[in-house]
């Protein structure tokens, strides 16, 4: 039980909670659909042609970690508690959580209405989300410096436009646009260019009120420090008055 706690305080002061059951939920989705896709993986993807019998797929595919591999599952979950946090943090979590449920949903909804044009595809994976907020995050803060796979120094607004680039070319022609569409809303909304539509960026983030035992922590670290310059004040007491006594000393050699 006290790991339990831990881990939903250590949620709790992220500032993140969202971000986080995102994360937490591709886990899960991964775990189950290695051990029987077929179960617990298909039913959650989004296909145009099976909508009527699959309706939560509309919001389920985002959640399919079975669906990125394990590297992609391990790069998602590092950006989701990096870039999302900060996303997150700026929107509020009600307002990413909204934020969060508008992208996949347009984006179900936009690729339904290609299916019944003829424009077959299916979705799976929360790359389009992470995209989302990737250029979210990028409208907001154009020049951050941040590093692409780990490697490459860059601009945070070009980070966003690489992203979006890999998201379209990942995609079939005619799918592809269906996907960049969302992508081009989350730029008007993250740029206050939506009527009616506010970002709403908060300026300070209070984080959550430290427990007990953090107090306690915090109690003994600054009792050891003062306890050290009490040591060391006295040390320089006990020099200073040994040196000075040197200096008084009328036996001393050379004098």
């Amino acid at each position: 039980m006290r790991g339990l706690s831990d881990f939903q305080r250590t949620i709790r002061r992220s500032g993140a909670p969202v971000s986080v059951a995102i994360l937490a939920a591709l886990v899960v989705t991964f775990l189950l659909g290695w051990l029987d896709p077929v179960r617990f993986l298909f039913p959650l993807v989004f296909d145009p042609a099976s909508v009527g019998a699959r309706p939560w797929s509309l919001l389920t595919w985002v959640l399919c970690g079975g669906a990125m591999g394990p590297i992609g599952l391990l790069f998602a979950g590092m950006w989701l508690w990096g870039i999302g946090g900060i996303v997150e943090r700026e929107m509020t979590s009600r307002r990413f959580a909204v934020f969060a449920l508008a992208v996949t949903l347009l984006t179900s909804l936009l690729v339904w209405v290609g299916g019944a044009l003829g424009i077959g595809g299916t979705l799976a994976g929360a790359w389009v989300l992470l995209v989302a907020i990737t250029v979210a995050w990028a409208t907001r803060h154009p020049e951050m410096p941040v590093s692409f796979m780990l490697v490459l120094p860059m601009q945070a607004r070009w980070l966003a436009w690489i992203s979006v680039a890999l998201l379209f070319f990942a995609a079939s022609p005619m799918l592809a646009p269906l996907l960049i569409v969302p992508q081009g809303l989350v730029y008007l909304f993250a740029s206050n260019r939506i009527p009616g539509l506010r970002y709403q960026e908060i300026a300070v983030y209070a984080p959550a009120k430290p427990t007990a035992r953090e107090l306690e922590r915090e109690k003994r670290y600054l009792d050891d420090v003062k306890r050290r310059e009490a040591d060391r004040a006295d040390r320089d007491r006990l020099r200073k008055l040994f040196e000075a006594s040197l200096v008084d000393d009328p036996d001393k050699p050379g004098e």
